[in-house]
């Protein structure tokens, strides 16, 4: 185990907080989908970067909760959106500046999201892995 090497540990290590982490923010959304309150946003700002399939649109929203205005920005896709949209939203009543659209059909695709990245926690897992037993095997090899 000695020569399975440190890189390999923390590649295996990283690899599983990658899926820790999205499967908690998938969690976390999916609770707020259920729990969160209703309120209206209106769009302040659409923001587009990028060319062709890497394009990172943002859109920027304003919204009230209990008489406090928040700007945030919304995960959602850009087409047809536009500067003064009403948007509904839902906010954590613990933390209004967590948001996520209502109508699931605007919003970004969460679980290809979550596949992708956990996807690549799993690849980084099983490289490590690889990895580390082709050290160990030529370890082995030497000693004979």
């Amino acid at each position: 185990m000695s020569n399975f090497g440190l890189k390999n540990i923390i590649g295996i290590i990283v690899g599983i907080g990658i899926i820790v982490i999205n499967v908690m923010n998938f969690i976390n959304k999916e609770a707020l989908m259920q729990n969160g309150l209703e309120t209206t946003a209106i769009v302040t700002e659409i923001s587009t970067r990028g060319k062709n399939r890497s394009i990172s649109t943002k859109v920027y929203v304003k919204y009230t909760v209990d008489d406090v205005f928040y700007n945030n920005h919304l995960s959602i896709q850009n087409y047809g959106r536009y500067i003064g949209e009403e948007i509904a939203i839902l906010y954590n009543p613990n933390n209004p500046n967590t948001i996520t659209p209502r109508d699931r059909s605007i919003a970004t695709d969460d679980t290809v999201s979550l596949a992708w990245s956990s996807g690549a926690g799993v690849i980084l897992i099983l490289l490590s892995i690889s990895l580390g037993r082709n050290n160990v095997k030529k370890v082995k090899r030497e000693w004979k």
